[in-house]
């Protein structure tokens, strides 16, 4: 896979994203408890009696009980009395109530929709997800780990529906366990090992080892179904986040970054033009051949918000992000304006303010690689010109979208402080000193107000920078994670 691939699929595929699905499965019944057919409660107010109907007969039995209640109960009785004398309040005892019934229902809803699973996970998974719920994590990723050993090596018929989906979501919700208890070595391998299952699983291929797994490229992503294209492009991006938090190579960052973009460009491209980012299918109830409920499949393994919801625009901004950091400019420029075409289609669709402000951000960093290794002496005008128009729109939406809401967003907020950075890195190439010294304090004034330290520095910098004469104002930029630094 190489990245002028990239740059051939993005111009075919710009304009188009993806759906995914969102599919609904049936209800289940509970039925109502029975109480032993020996034995009646009868309820009297201060006491309950358990009345046996074979120690004294029907009707003479019963009344004695009767009269004796009555004896006992003071005449001043009432139920208030009753719970006062009890130190229980009738609003506690509903309370009580309440959640004992809310706590059987949730523990009925866990072992009603087990009945997805195959029978010789079913224990093992069912252990685990009690013991997470509990906080129990060691036992939990025990039972989890026995429950994803058996699953990788049982046929995936044994699944129904949407086999490898459900395969996979019982090791995305171990190594989210192992995530939680900060081995984050361990869960990159059981993502990894994810992802091959959704890759090979229909090849027959050989057992292999992960050192000795063969390049299969990017034709696997063809028999998968619509949920686990998405799945696997949600665990490539995620292995590329991972990557670069553990600090590995490059090269493997850069392997799953690349991975996930063209799973989504293979996915566009064989799909029907849609307007969003983002377009949620739902399948009616009844349907036929409707497939597993996916939303249930989440909550049930606990499973991450990434898992199932699908932001298009990450990829590619990371990729770009990347690229840009070790000096590929050639190669961020299309994935930057691939992932505003994400971020803000055109009319008549809409996008919502976060994405709008995302989208601004990346505006301000390709007029940042526009303007990479120029300064004032060494300046192309008509490249200035494009930076400076960049600029200017990025900062134009931002201001926009600010106005457009009276909650604060904060990656709304962010993009203004950067913007106007970026814009005073245009103004200082033009000699205008004046105009990009006010937008640096600008800048500094806002990235104080939202605590963002990576833009107090920066502004302060160059303010310096510019009171000394030096015309050494560093770039500000933004990837997927936050401000980059530019190499």
């Amino acid at each position: 896979m190489s990245a002028m691939f990239l740059t051939n699929s993005l111009k075919k595929g710009a304009s188009h994203t993806l759906a995914r699905p969102f599919l609904v499965a049936g209800a289940t019944s509970i039925r109502p408890p029975r109480f032993p057919p020996r034995s009646r409660v009868s309820y009297l107010g201060v006491r309950s009696f358990i009345v046996e109907p074979n120690r004294q007969g029907p009707q003479n039995g019963a009344n004695a009980d009767r009269e004796r209640a009555q004896q006992e109960i003071p005449k001043n009785h009432s139920p208030e009395a009753s719970s006062e004398s009890r130190g229980i309040s009738p609003y506690l005892t509903g309370l009580l109530v309440v959640g004992i019934g809310l706590t059987a229902y949730g523990l009925y809803g866990l072992y009603g929709v087990m009945t997805m699973w195959p029978p010789e996970i079913r224990q093992d998974l069912r252990s685990g997800l009690l013991a997470k719920r509990k906080g129990d994590l060691d036992i939990a990723s025990q039972y989890l780990t026995s429950a994803w050993e058996r699953a990788k090596s049982m046929p995936l018929d044994s699944f129904g529906d949407e086999p490898l989906f459900k395969i996979t979501g019982i090791g995305i919700a171990l190594a989210a366990i192992y995530e939680q208890e900060n081995k984050p070595e361990r869960a990159y391998q059981i993502y990894e090992d994810a992802l091959w299952q959704l890759r090979s699983a229909r090849l027959n291929l050989p057992p292999s080892t992960p050192d000795k797994r063969p390049d299969l490229g990017i034709e696997t992503f063809k028999v998968l179904s619509s949920a686990e294209k998405m799945r696997s492009v949600a665990l490539a991006y995620k292995l590329g986040e991972m990557a670069h938090k553990l600090q590995k190579a490059p090269e493997e960052e850069e392997k799953w970054l690349v991975w996930s973009v063209e799973a989504i460009l293979r996915t566009v491209l064989d799909a029907p033009p849609v307007a969003a980012a983002e377009v949620v299918q739902r399948v009616n109830p009844g349907t036929a051949n409707q497939g597993p409920n996916i939303t249930v499949l989440v909550e049930q393994l606990g499973l991450p918000a990434w898992t199932i919801e699908h932001d298009l625009a990450a990829p590619f901004e990371a990729l770009g992000s990347f690229y840009a950091k070790v000096g590929k400019a050639r190669y961020a420029l299309p994935l930057y304006l691939q992932a505003i075409s994400i971020l803000i289609p055109p009319p008549p669709n809409v996008s919502t303010l976060e994405n709008r402000c995302r989208g601004a951000q990346l505006m301000g960093n390709i007029a940042e690689l526009i303007l990479r290794n120029h300064d004032r002496g060494n300046v192309n005008p008509d490249d200035l010109a494009q930076a400076e128009s960049w600029a200017r729109k990025g900062l134009e939406l931002t201001i926009s979208a600010r106005k457009a809401s009276a909650i604060k967003h904060d990656v709304c907020e962010e993009a203004f402080a950067i913007l106007l950075y970026n814009l005073a890195m245009v103004r200082e190439l033009y000699g205008d000193v004046g105009r990009a010294r006010a937008l640096l304090a600008e800048s500094l004034e806002q990235s104080k107000a939202i605590d963002m330290k990576e833009g107090i520095k920066h502004a302060q910098d160059a303010l310096h920078a510019l009171d000394t004469d030096s015309s050494d104002i560093q770039p500000l930029v933004v990837g997927a994670e936050g401000v980059d630094h530019v190499v």
